[in-house]
């Protein structure tokens, strides 16, 4: 069912999704400086942390942004490719896995960015909505999944229990 993923498709909605917040984030970022270079946002006491606390703000929304370009850039790297069953989980991949416990299956993309995005592709006969979460390598999935194949059992300490998941299709 995933195999007829248009990876190519899917991929520049990801850049896509990137590319949006990128442009929201750096409008935040940029009000956020002004804010907090603004006379009025002057602390008008030595308790007065509007200032000092817009600043921050403006830093993590830079960092963000800084994030997101290094992110874009990775996706431009890499070029998605078709996987074989037999074929090692490398960035690219669509992965179908089954929860062990429930017997849910998920579909995930393993991707360099975009970490927890959610994308919607229609696949097959009649235009079946699926949707696919990014998984990047820095995640504790993400990190499972590297490297294994079709029919693997892949384990996840989550607080309070394990989870166990199988490999059941990739593409």
């Amino acid at each position: 069912m995933i195999a007829k993923i248009d990876k190519i498709a899917l991929w520049e909605a990801l850049k896509l999704k990137l590319e949006e917040e990128l442009g929201i984030m750096e409008k935040a970022q940029k009000q956020s400086q002004e804010g907090a270079t603004h006379e009025e946002g002057r602390a008008e006491g030595d308790k007065d942390m509007r200032a000092t606390e817009v600043s921050y703000l403006a830093r993590g929304q830079a960092l963000r942004v800084v994030e997101l370009t290094e992110g874009l850039t990775k996706l431009s790297v890499v070029r998605p490719r078709a996987f074989r069953p037999s074929d090692p989980l490398a960035m690219g991949a669509i992965v179908q896995l089954e929860d062990q416990d429930s017997g849910e299956q998920s579909t995930f993309l393993l991707a360099p960015a975009g970490a927890g995005a959610r994308l919607q592709v229609s696949v097959g006969p009649g235009e079946r909505m699926l949707e696919l979460v990014v998984l990047t390598a820095s995640s504790p999935l993400g990190r499972s999944l590297l490297g294994q194949h079709v029919g693997d059992e892949v384990e996840l300490s989550v607080p309070a229990k394990k989870r166990s998941y199988v490999v059941v299709e990739v593409a």
